[in-house]
């Protein structure tokens, strides 16, 4: 891309800024069905370290109330090369946080947002080893009908995959909301079902 955007680092274990640097030459990849990573190249090596939060944004990102933004692009950082003009970051989408395996079966029900905010709640933001506590997630009012029928049960299942796949059932997603300092001045990644 041209314009050049504002990648920000920040730590996966407690939300805290470590870096930011301009970007000179970019690649987003927003499908999250593919395992396409995003690109980002800068003039040195920034302070990142793989699974650290990423966030981008550039001079035209939309400024919501309390210095909130909505960000181009939020991910967890997948690699961090220098050479010796410059480095790059390459970055997996936010979804990638859902990276576990599960145990499931028959599941069918009104709501499939309530459904997937369930399984976030369990599996990610009450594990403290997924060190989560910098997301935050809303059910949107709106319902979906979902059924899952495995044909095996129980199913091994890797959550991410599961979600994708009542992504494409539903048309139901789980996306960024935006970035800023929260209600009681946490800076948090909002996110919404």
């Amino acid at each position: 891309m041209s314009k050049d955007v504002e990648v920000i680092i920040l730590s996966r274990q407690n939300m805290s800024y470590k870096d930011s640097e301009r970007c000179y030459l970019w690649d987003i990849k927003f499908d999250y069905i593919g395992d396409e990573k995003s690109s980002f190249k800068t003039h040195r090596k920034l302070n990142a370290a793989i699974g650290d939060y990423i966030v981008v944004k550039n001079d035209e990102t939309e400024l919501l109330e309390n210095d909130r933004i909505i960000p181009l692009f939020v991910g967890l950082v997948d690699s961090n090369d220098s050479k010796t003009d410059d480095a790059t970051i390459d970055a997996k989408t936010i979804y990638s946080i859902a990276d576990v395996d599960f145990i499931a079966t028959k599941k069918a029900g009104s709501s499939v947002q309530i459904h997937l905010f369930s399984l976030i709640n369990r599996y990610l933001l009450s594990d403290p080893t997924k060190m989560t506590d910098g997301i935050k997630v809303r059910i949107d009012e709106a319902s979906a009908y979902y059924s899952y029928q495995p044909n095996d049960q129980p199913k091994v299942e890797n959550l991410t995959e599961y979600f994708i796949h009542m992504f494409e059932k539903t048309g139901v997603v789980w996306e960024v909301e935006w970035f800023g300092k929260d209600d009681n001045g946490k800076l948090v990644i909002s996110t919404v079902i």
